[in-house]
């Protein structure tokens, strides 16, 4: 058997794969490169939609489906097509909707369905995310847009209002614990915080589980590796979690490894530590 056989190996994307630029070092490129020509089979996990990967994925290879828009979505970017995908229900889909009608300024938007986005309370901070991205979002209202699956709604935040702020009306209009999780994205500017809603359950750990199961891979030869907190599901499911060096300390607490920065390469060097992982597991 190949090296890397039988084993699956899952990255974030933004803090995790890549840092402020939006593209795959070379380093990173060639170990996965490497990891995937010896048997490996490498994909990514993110709260990304499936047109925010086409221009990074330029530069590095999958070599198996990938677990899009926090694990609602498999996609299979080489036969450019939905594997699998789940919707949220009707009573979360109205929490939003009550949200969206109050049309607060310092709110935006974006609900996430399937290969598509759609704005429906546009900001600055949704112009900032969709050219960070490259999106080019469907327009619509938010009751044109109950016509649509919705895999995901990600909300911005101006100045003045905050993440913690929504999560507390969210809940307060019945939202669940199990629906809501911070997520953030590192910018040339610095850290922008955003709050997403997923159906009731869903997170990358399940759409893993899901994965591993149909490429026929134990998930305890699952790797992840992630560093912030909705990596958590991730990083509780797989076989060996790996978080980025500089991660929060509870994140760093969870993890059976902790790489470099993102910037020296963190996927990289996880896979030295695969390979040194087997080496002292055949001694």
């Amino acid at each position: 058997m190949a090296k890397f056989g039988g084993l699956l190996l899952v990255s974030d994307i933004d803090g995790t794969l890549i840092g402020g630029a939006p593209k795959v070092s070379d380093a990173n490129a060639q170990k996965i490169n490497y990891f995937i020509e010896n048997g490996g089979y490498f994909t990514i996990a993110t709260g990304r939609c499936v047109d925010a990967c086409r221009e990074l994925l330029k530069s590095v290879n999958l070599s198996a489906p990938a677990a899009m828009v926090n694990g609602t979505v498999i996609y299979d970017y080489a036969a450019e097509q939905v594997v699998t995908s789940r919707g949220m229900d009707d009573e979360i889909k109205n929490i939003v909707c009550e949200i969206a009608k109050r049309k607060n300024p310092l709110i935006g938007i974006e609900i996430h369905s399937r290969e598509k986005v759609i704005d429906v309370a546009i900001t600055r901070e949704v112009d900032i995310h969709n050219l960070y991205e490259d999106l080019h979002p469907l327009i619509m209202t938010i009751d044109e847009a109950l016509d649509y699956e919705w895999n995901k709604v990600l909300f911005t935040f101006e100045e003045g209002y905050t993440n913690v702020d929504l999560r507390e009306d969210l809940l307060a209009l019945g939202a669940k614990e199990n629906q809501l999780m911070f997520t953030n994205a590192h910018l040339d500017d610095g850290i922008h915080n955003y709050l997403e809603v997923v159906p009731a359950g869903a997170d990358k750990g399940t759409g893993i589980k899901l994965l591993a199961d149909s490429l026929g891979i134990d998930i305890k030869n699952v790797y992840g590796i992630g560093d912030f907190y909705n990596d958590i599901p991730m990083l509780k499911t797989v076989g060996c979690a790996a978080v980025v060096a500089g991660a929060p300390q509870e994140i760093i607490e969870m993890a059976d490894f902790v790489s470099s920065t993102v910037e020296e390469g963190a996927v990289g060097r996880f896979i030295d530590y695969i390979e040194e992982r087997m080496q002292n597991d055949e001694n």
